[in-house]
């Protein structure tokens, strides 16, 4: 028996073929839509859709329809239809009011099945369509590493990808610095780069300026290392011993004198031994360079080198003292540049003598001053003799100058050295002195010739009164000391040589035979002189 459907709204029918819940939908559909009053499509019963006969599981399921908005709504009953058998062909829409209010994407299309479709493309595609998508995998990545005969260290690194692209690093390091080179193919077109990096800046993410400016600026060149060493030293030197000068006449001894004046030039050349000691021998004067060679110690075609190189150092030097005391010369001097007189300032750069000298007596005096200073330095330099404790030689040579300076240098002012008294000269004579400063008595010529006899006559003194009378030594003190000693050894013929010592790549002192051929046997009647360095 079935009951009539009360007033309030709800009703249930037995015979009902749309379910249980069918007007209860469709009267909260009525109630939403008298309370909300924002629907675009008037009120109408809810009716929801369901599947006729033979249409099956056709329809989308209910979660599907949640989800996804249709691409153009399906047309809306009438206002008072109710729920009969036509409105069974139009789709179940819960919610309508919301739909018209929050519009599809105009991109986005319905599918039938979000689960095969999540599944195909995957949820990213789905909620970002419009993002672009990135294909690029890793296929290999291959390192080698090797050591080269010359010590290097050779790295390979080559990355090819999916797509075809190969990127091949070949880093091969020597010392701090390694060479990079980076080859990018992608099958059109292949670059190539290089680039040379120290290795405790690239460790650190950057490269200081003075790294990379030693890299472009770096010369492997020995003796342009050497004549850019032996320049700096003796600039050095004539700067200070210049300047000095030039603070005791432009001040009238006011601010210097001639102890001040003797001092500045005893630092400075232990300044500039210390400036190009060790790369150089920071010689800063022929006369020394002459001495070295007379040793055998320096090679004589360098000689000339050298000096063109000192005399070059000290001409700029000058230039430097000129500027920097511009202002005080021309003040002391009244506005004149004079060689003589009690306004003279060329005395600032040259050495003149004084008026009692004569030519003979200041000869004599750069002989026996410059003798002294090479016996001084002989002795200090003699490893044999009294050594002095490494580092501190310039110091004991700036000790030497002085007291040779404070001793012997009222004559002329001691020069001692012909690059300090030549290029500061010339220099003069092209900054205003004239050529006065050439003529005079003719002294100009006696700074550039008598310390070179002076060197001589103090090398050679060293030698026969100290040097040539050391004990003689066997070759087991020899090879503590370093030295190379000749041993006469005779090769069993049957002795056959190791492949380790075919090329041991050790330098052969010039003046020594070559070491022999290396062969499976040698020959009993050939002498073999092997060297035996410590």
């Amino acid at each position: 028996m079935s009951q009539p459907p009360q007033d309030f709204g709800f009703g249930f029918s037995r015979g009902s073929s749309r379910g249980t819940f069918e007007e209860l939908f469709r009267d909260m559909g009525e109630l939403l839509g008298v309370l909300g009053g924002f629907w675009a499509e008037p009120q109408q019963p809810f009716e929801p859709a369901l599947p006729g006969p033979g249409e099956g599981n056709a329809r989308r399921p209910l979660r599907d329809s949640m989800l996804k908005h249709p691409e153009s709504p399906s047309p809306s009953a009438a206002p008072g239809s109710s729920g009969s058998t036509g409105d069974l062909g139009r789709p179940w829409r819960p919610f309508l009011g919301l739909e018209d209010a929050h519009q599809a994407p105009p991109g986005l299309k319905e599918d039938q099945d979000l689960d095969s479709q999540v599944s195909s493309v995957g949820l990213r595609t789905i909620l970002r369509p419009n993002e672009p998508k990135s294909h690029s995998y890793f296929q290999s990545v291959s390192v080698t590493k090797v050591t080269l005969p010359d010590g290097a260290v050779e790295e390979r690194r080559t990355v090819q990808d999916s797509q075809g692209r190969r990127e091949t690093t070949v880093t091969r390091r020597r010392g701090d610095q390694a060479f990079i080179t980076t080859t990018k193919e992608d099958g059109q077109k292949r670059d190539y780069q290089e680039e040379v990096v120290n290795m405790d800046d690239r460790t650190m993410g950057t490269t200081s300026f003075l790294k990379r400016a030693r890299g472009l600026l770096h010369i492997r060149n020995q003796l342009v290392r050497e004549c850019l060493a032996e320049l700096l030293a003796t600039f050095m030197l004539i700067i200070i011993t210049l300047g000095s000068a030039a603070e005791k006449v432009t001040s009238s001894e006011t601010r210097g004198n001639v102890v001040t004046s003797y001092l500045g030039g005893a630092l400075a050349v232990m300044v500039g031994v210390y400036t190009a000691g060790g790369v150089s021998g920071a010689h800063m004067n022929p006369a020394f360079s002459f001495a070295m060679c007379l040793m055998e110690q320096f090679p004589w075609w360098k000689f000339p080198i050298f000096v063109v190189v000192q005399m070059l150092g000290s001409f700029i030097s000058a230039a430097a003292v000129y500027i920097l005391y511009y202002d005080a010369i021309w003040y002391y001097g009244n506005g004149t540049l004079t060689v003589s007189g009690p306004r003279e300032t060329a005395s600032i750069f040259a050495t003149y003598p004084a008026d009692y000298v004569s030519i003979a007596n200041g000869f004599l005096d750069q002989v026996i001053g410059t003798g002294v200073l090479m016996v001084g330095v002989m002795g200090i330099l003699d490893t044999r003799n009294k050594a002095v404790p490494k580092g501190l030689e310039p110091v004991v040579v700036a000790l030497l100058v002085l007291s040779i300076e404070t001793s012997m240098g009222a004559n002329c002012g001691c020069p001692l050295n012909p690059a300090r008294d030549l290029g500061p000269r010339l220099f003069t004579y092209v900054a205003g002195w004239g050529p006065e400063v050439f003529r005079g008595n003719g002294w100009w010529w006696v700074p550039l010739v008598a310390p070179l006899l002076g060197a001589a006559v103090g090398t050679y003194l060293y030698q026969l009164f100290v040097s040539f009378h050391h004990p003689e030594e066997d070759s087991e003190i020899l090879a503590e000391q370093g030295s190379i000693v000749l041993v006469n050894t005779t090769i069993d013929p049957d002795m056959r040589m190791l492949p380790k010592e075919d090329d041991t790549g050790e330098a052969v002192p010039a003046g020594h035979p070559p070491a022999p051929c290396t062969s499976s046997t040698v020959s009993p009647t050939v002498p073999v002189t092997p060297l035996k360095e410590s």
